[in-house]
């Protein structure tokens, strides 16, 4: 079995470890999802551009 210390060891860096796995989540996530937001068309209704230069 595993001595107390080395338990309390591990707890102590549990939080570490949490927020190191989220961080590499976030970001893997992010490049995977920033190329295909890049391919969309960016249709956000009116703009203030469209206001002043209004398309034909």
């Amino acid at each position: 079995m595993a001595s107390a210390a080395r338990i309390a060891g591990l707890v102590r860096r549990m939080p570490v470890l949490i927020l190191a796995v989220i961080v590499l989540t976030v970001g893997v996530a992010g490049a995977f999802h920033a190329p295909a937001m890049a391919q969309e068309q960016q249709n956000r209704g009116w703009s203030l551009r469209d206001l002043l230069f209004p398309r034909r």
